[in-house]
């Protein structure tokens, strides 16, 4: 479902992000600015997709929202799109910013 020409933006960023727990399987990840901004209206424009750069770098089993955010290093790509290996569902979902990471560190809330 995503789109094979999208291509990385040059610079290289460094995130903390919170996870958002939606009813749906909608880009669910933002930063705590974000967050903090767009609480009351409309939090799901700004929040992101995350995309491991490698597949042993996928989000740890040990991940507890409540308690953990992430730290991930790595670049958007330039378009709004789907993570690479996102399969097409009944549900209509969105595209949105897609952040692909070389590095990723749990930390605690």
């Amino acid at each position: 479902m995503s789109n094979p020409n999208n291509t990385l933006e040059d610079e290289i960023k460094v995130l903390e992000l919170q996870y958002v727990a939606w009813g749906c399987a909608c880009a669910n990840w933002i930063t705590d600015e974000d967050y903090e901004k767009y609480k009351d209206k409309k939090l799901s424009e700004h929040c992101i997709f995350i995309e491991p750069e490698k597949s042993n770098l996928q989000l740890p089993v040990t991940f507890d929202n409540f308690k953990n955010k992430i730290r991930v290093v790595g670049r958007f790509y330039e378009n709004k799109d789907y993570p690479k290996g996102t399969i097409k569902t009944e549900e209509d979902l969105e595209r949105a910013k897609v952040f692909r990471y070389s590095k990723l560190d749990l930390i605690k809330k």
